[in-house]
């Protein structure tokens, strides 16, 4: 999963970017801050988002900012505030830095001469940032449509220790003389961007909302500060969410691995050697290669490796009247793809069927049950194709739970004519959010066993088949004796592919390789699809050879650097997982654990397991992991 950060300096900075998340949880730093990292879904991707305030002023920016990159270790980097405007901005408008001038920086003699110093946002960024002010996607973040219409800017800006109140001040006499292509000023850009250069593998942007200008800077007369302070700070928190939604890990990893000036490990990198750290350009007379017939008939929309009998059991299963079938595994181990099979085969005997992620759910949805409960019931009717009669099913008086199961007895499954299979994708993003977890996983559970009661009313609740697909990640956090639906239904794991699987998933990449290119890849990745698609997809594409691929995986000039930073940074903010996971790729054998640890590093996809002792997932894990979890005894 990619990881963005997000720095502010003021609180009404800080609550603006908060409204984008969900999710939210107490992160705290070893020294003493206090963060916050939520989920941010988009675009069929998932971003984890750490938010801090750093207070004011370049050099608290610079300090706090290098702090965050260390704990967080993301991929992208964002200051997200307020700033005063010098010319040609309004109030509301946003304005992304190309680069931050410091106009502190100078020598004082008789009189003050400047010597302008500027850091740049990450060219990439900007350039993304430019598309979209084209498109104005940004707007539909906010709540309601702001009048006038506010505009993007892609600008320099300045940065300095002063509050400028004054055209007539000396300070602004400066700015127009010194830096007259600035078009606003702020306190943090310079420092915060300062400190990003220093790390290769970090993309940073400034972005700016206007909420000053700097003649009448305290003029109320208009909107109060308070009002144009968190207009401003919405916009600007607006827009950095939509350039974050248009990224992808791809994207936000090239700064990483673009050039061989970028590929200098940072300094708990150091195991590997400079001819490793460059990624060299596709060897065309190494022995794998490239079935040209096939290498453009699929796309991962189309590619599919059956893992029987797995198939075959979901089936089956989802045939039987009122079926709950439950998908579970880590991350990326195909899980939505195999739901997706499922459909198909359901659409094939004639059953109505409904898939729904709930990635499309805004946080607001998410912290409070009865938004909750209309939106999943509107969503469901709208796949359907039926109208909204919520005002008719709907009862003040009565519960949430009892008010959707109304909803689709009396009216969605009362409908339609044949049997519906309703599948709900990402259904970990319910059990993160406590308040509609335990009341939305009891509904389906009531749901489920309706239709076997034997009632007036379970041929109806026969007719639901419910289909349940989420990731077991989270089980790091959560306390075993609560798990949510925990023993209902019939649970399918996936497991990995095995190498007759992962040749076949080959040939449809396109590539014809023989067994022992298979072998050898396995050796490092075992058949972890994420793993292996990943490599099959830059080999196809000749970004690099095996070979190439195989010396750098655990490095970061890996192509697997950002996925393995991930699950670092997720160890070092659980100490005690970091600490069982140490034992498991420092020894050479398998390893016996503490029960509770076992099975949370197991669902996090980091071991497994062999009788009651445990083992890295695979070669990759234990060469990276190594070294980087040395300290936790």
């Amino acid at each position: 999963m990619p990881r963005a950060v997000i720095l502010t300096a003021l609180p009404v900075e800080y609550l603006a970017v908060r409204t984008h998340l969900r999710g939210l949880q107490e992160r705290k730093h070893p020294q003493g801050n206090i963060y916050e990292e939520g989920k941010f879904l988009t675009n069929g991707q998932e971003w984890e988002v750490g938010i801090a305030k750093v207070g004011a002023g370049n050099p608290s920016a610079a300090a706090e900012t290098e702090r965050a990159i260390a704990y967080f270790q993301p991929s992208i980097l964002l200051f997200v505030g307020i700033a005063g405007g010098i010319k040609d901005v309004a109030i509301g408008d946003v304005v992304v830095a190309t680069h931050v001038y410091s106009y502190e920086s100078g020598k004082v003699e008789k009189g003050f001469s400047t010597r302008p110093k500027s850091e740049k946002s990450a060219y990439g960024l900007v350039q993304r940032a430019d598309f979209e002010v084209t498109t104005k996607e940004w707007l539909q973040r906010l709540s309601s449509k702001p009048m006038p219409e506010p505009r993007v800017f892609v600008a320099p800006i300045v940065a300095g220790e002063k509050v400028l109140a004054s055209k007539d001040s000396e300070i602004f006499q400066l700015l127009r003389k010194s830096y007259n292509d600035a078009i606003a000023v702020e306190m943090e850009g310079y420092g915060f961007l300062r400190a990003a250069f220093a790390y290769d593998n970090v993309q940073a942007i400034v972005i700016r909302g206007i909420s000053d200008l700097i003649e009448g800077k305290n003029d109320g007369a208009i909107e109060p500060e308070e009002v144009r302070h968190k207009k401003a700070s919405l916009h600007a928190s607006a827009f950095a969410f939509q350039v974050l939604s248009k990224l992808h890990v791809s994207e936000s990893l090239s700064a990483t691995n673009s050039s061989p000036a970028n590929s200098q490990s940072s300094q708990d990198e150091l195991d590997m050697d400079t001819e490793e750290a460059t990624a060299p350009e596709y060897a065309p007379n190494d022995s794998n290669t490239t079935s040209e017939n096939n290498s453009e008939l699929m796309n991962n929309n189309t590619i599919y490796v059956e893992r029987p009998p797995i198939e075959a059991n979901c089936y089956r299963t989802i045939m039987q009247p009122g079926a709950l079938l439950r998908v579970k595994a880590p991350q990326m181990m195909g899980k939505t793809r195999l739901m997706y099979r499922v459909l198909d085969y359901a659409k094939e005997q004639g059953y109505e069927t409904v898939d729904l992620s709930f990635e499309l759910a805004d946080s607001r949805v998410f912290q409070d049950l009865e938004k909750f409960c209309k939106w999943f019931c509107v969503f469901v009717g709208n796949e359907l194709e039926m109208s909204n009669m919520l005002d008719d099913y709907w009862q003040d008086i009565s519960t949430c739970n009892h008010n959707t199961t109304n909803y689709f007895r009396k009216y969605l499954l009362a409908e339609i004519t044949q049997p519906l299979v309703l599948a709900l994708d990402k259904v970990d993003l319910v059990f993160e959010n406590a308040a509609i977890c335990t009341d939305f996983c009891r509904l389906l559970r009531n749901w489920h066993d309706r239709s076997k009661r034997g009632d007036r009313y379970s041929r109806i609740w026969q007719k639901l088949r419910l289909l349940i697909v989420h990731d077991t990640d989270f089980y790091a956090t959560l306390d075993l004796n609560s798990s949510p639906l925990a023993s209902v239904g019939m649970p399918i794991t996936l497991p990995e592919f095995n190498a007759k699987q992962l040749q076949d998933l080959a040939q449809q990449h396109g590539l014809t390789w023989n067994t022992a290119y298979v072998e050898r890849l396995m050796g490092l990745v075992g058949g972890h699809p994420y793993l292996v698609e990943s490599a099959f997809e830059r080999i196809k594409h000749r970004d690099i050879t095996l070979t190439q691929l195989l010396q750098n995986a655990h490095t970061a000039a890996g192509i697997y650097s950002n996925h393995l930073r991930q699950h670092l940074g997720y160890l070092q903010r659980h100490p005690e997982l970091a600490r069982g996971f140490r034992k498991v790729v420092t020894n050479e054998g398998s390893v016996k654990l503490d029960s509770v640890l076992t099975f949370k590093l197991q669902s996090m996809g980091l071991i497994e397991l062999d009788g009651d002792t445990a083992k890295p997932r695979c070669e990759l894990y234990r060469k990276y992991f190594r070294s980087r979890l040395s300290g936790y005894y």
